[in-house]
């Protein structure tokens, strides 16, 4: 059985000027209501571009956060384990840009839901 997954509403990107950084990397914050980081807001850094379409979705044990640009093309999938330690990054990432989306999404993998999307690269995370 699959575990549901429900869009987080309730969260907020933005830069952050950071010494050594060229291009100020992306922030995100949002506040849990279950899981161990449950109740209070959290801060991580994500590898999304500015001009990214930015989704995040959560089961009761996770919070995925895909970034979608289909332009270069890439996606981008980032997971935060709700379970865990409170670090400011994510626990584990996938990347895949030009042939390697279409190889694993397949054609027309812009039409892909995003759930779908989601279950399809956390087979290559780590």
């Amino acid at each position: 059985m699959t575990t549901p997954m429900r869009k987080l509403r309730n969260y907020s990107i933005k830069p952050i000027e950071t010494p050594g950084f060229h291009n100020a990397p992306l922030y995100i914050r949002f506040k849990l209501r279950s899981g161990k980081l449950g109740g209070g807001n959290h801060f991580h850094r994500i590898g999304a571009g500015r001009s990214d379409d930015i989704q995040v979705y959560e089961t009761p044990t996770d919070v995925f956060i895909l970034c979608i640009n289909t332009h270069l093309p890439y996606v981008g999938l980032e997971h935060i384990d709700k379970e865990g330690e409170l670090t400011g990054e994510a626990t584990n990432v996938v990347f895949l840009q030009e042939g390697s989306v279409e190889e694993v999404l397949g054609e027309g993998w812009e039409k892909t839901s995003t759930p779908e999307m989601i279950r399809a690269l956390m087979e290559y995370m780590q």
